[in-house]
């Protein structure tokens, strides 16, 4: 503990990243188990796909085929503007899989519980460090169980 202490790491810290990556391994098993048997209806998903797709293959920035009457370029940034995406590629041009995105969107959500931590350990300076930690926990719990009625309602 002596090492963490010098570090600057706390018992808190540790317990959301823990559960940070409880979270993103759970829900990105989850995820999965269904996109295995099917259940993955997301119209998006394909579209991201494709898109993703062509760019690592194609040598097409975001190329995608399903709005051509909307962007006769067929570029996805044509109808929606996401420059984040680009963050995606290395990743997908390792294993080139819509798994390769559903994973990817577990450990992004998981993840954004940690600035949150962050931020409620500056606004909340007079409670308990416990407290910020707490209300972070609460933050992925809601997230998670969000996501989980999402899935279940497809």
């Amino acid at each position: 503990m002596d090492f963490l202490k010098r570090r600057g790491i706390s018992v808190y810290d540790l317990a959301v990243l823990a559960c940070i990556a409880a979270y993103s391994l759970i829900l990105s098993w989850f995820t999965l188990s269904k996109h295995y048997s099917f259940s993955t209806y997301a119209w998006d998903l394909g579209i991201f796909d494709q898109a993703l797709w062509t760019t690592v293959n194609l040598n097409r920035t975001f190329y995608y085929t399903c709005e051509l009457h909307l962007v006769e370029s067929g570029s996805f940034f044509g109808v929606h503007f996401s420059p984040v995406l680009f963050l995606l590629v290395p990743f997908y041009y390792l294993r080139q899989s819509a798994e390769t995105l559903l994973v990817a969107q577990s450990i992004i959500l998981g993840a954004s519980a940690y600035p949150v931590y962050l931020l409620s350990g500056l606004e909340l300076r007079g409670l308990l460090a416990g407290d910020s930690t707490s209300i972070t926990l609460d933050r992925i719990r809601l997230t998670q169980t969000g996501q989980a009625k999402r899935l279940k309602a497809r």
